[in-house]
């Protein structure tokens, strides 16, 4: 039975940027892979096959189902889960030897209790807030948390660490350095009160790319893991800052076929809403896929596709199981031809860079939304 979408993955491309990142962070064991999300869309079970087979052996998810499909393929995994669990997903999570994130007092209490009916120590990453205000325990609650945390020898202190939250989309950084002797205060206070933690970590991919002061003892690399740059801003500031930029390969190209051909009269409209009225006779290929399937709403009238090498533009709204590409200039395009939605074909590329700007949107977006059912190829 033929997918209406094929995601391919290149193992080349992943192992290429594992070893970038190897050659900046000096050494696998200083990465953390971050396959939250379904590995960014790519899908975490193939990814996994692929990463397995390298020496990475840290890596970052949000959820606890995640991390027990990490540990199911790498079982001499260490696992961060990001989110701060309660209650019995807690206590699963504790008793399976994952590391759990603790970024509130709210948590910690719960935290406590928990503890009180497992057998496993708690192996707890601190995250701290230094000024992106979502999960993270703040500075005037730190003697309360340096108590809890001394008292309780249960808990093992794995680690410490914080986000940035303006370190990719601007070229003036002044904000990430900020953030960054924030934490340095924090890991400098709580060791005073008597806390050392095993590991800290503050960098994401921008940050691991740009500075090196923040990679201490492990980087979290998310989105240049699948070859792409967080952001344009990214970019320029390693040529602003001389540094050896690394050779990123995108991991995914998407493809779809052809199920439908049909004439187009001039001035028909094609699609819902009739947001494209044909100018002159036309031939347009039905594809089967859609938002549903990730194809974002947003490429309606705006982005295209590649058939036999060439061009195809959108043309009306993308459906929810369909979308209308313009083929009148391919004339010897067929039902069941390929069709490149992400990726390259004879040197015509369709980079998930190039969806973002169409959408008005991010590079994480567009390949976070790819349908997780689609069939998945590595190659």
């Amino acid at each position: 039975m033929m997918s209406v979408l094929r995601v391919f993955l290149s193992r080349e491309a992943l192992i290429n940027n594992i070893s970038e990142f190897t050659r900046i962070c000096n050494g696998s064991e200083k990465i953390m892979a971050v396959v939250k999300a379904n590995a960014y869309g790519h899908g975490l079970n193939e990814i996994l096959s692929v990463i397995r087979d390298t020496k990475v052996r840290k890596f970052g998810v949000f959820t606890l189902e995640e991390a027990i499909k990490v540990r199911e393929y790498i079982p001499d995994s260490m696992v961060l889960i990001f989110q701060s669990l309660y209650n019995d997903e807690l206590r699963e999570a504790i008793e399976r030897g994952f590391d759990i994130t603790t970024g509130s007092v709210d948590n910690l209490k719960n935290l406590v209790e928990v503890i009180k009916h497992t057998q496993s120590p708690p192996f707890v990453h601190l995250k701290v807030e230094t000024g992106t205000n979502r999960q993270g325990i703040k500075s005037e609650d730190i003697e309360y948390v340096s108590k809890v945390l001394s008292d309780i020898r249960k808990i093992k202190l794995r680690g410490i660490y914080t986000h940035f939250a303006n370190i990719e989309d601007t070229t003036d950084h002044s904000y990430a350095m900020f953030q960054l002797n924030r934490y340095k205060q924090f890991v400098a206070e709580l060791n005073r009160m008597g806390l050392n933690f095993e590991f800290r970590h503050t960098a994401c991919s921008a940050a691991a790319i740009l500075f090196a002061e923040t990679h201490f003892d492990f980087a979290r690399v998310g989105i240049s893991l699948y070859g792409h740059w967080p952001s344009k801003e990214t970019f320029v500031s390693a040529g602003h800052l001389n540094i050896e930029k690394p050779n990123l390969a995108p991991v995914m190209s998407l493809r779809t076929k052809i199920i439908q051909i049909k004439g187009i009269k001039s001035s028909e409209y094609i699609g819902y809403g009739c947001t494209y009225r044909a100018m002159r006779d036309m031939k347009i290929g039905i594809l089967p896929v859609g938002y549903a399937n990730g194809y974002r709403r947003a490429f309606s009238n705006n982005a295209y596709v590649v058939v036999r090498g060439k061009r195809a533009p959108v043309v009306g709204r993308v459906c929810m199981n369909i979308t209308m590409i313009d083929i009148t200039d391919i004339p010897d395009a067929q039902v069941l031809d390929d069709v490149v939605l992400l990726g390259k074909d004879n040197g015509e590329i369709i980079s998930a860079e190039d969806l973002a700007q169409m959408s008005q949107t991010i590079n994480y977006e567009v390949l976070t939304q790819t349908d997780p059912f689609a069939e998945r190829v590595i190659y």
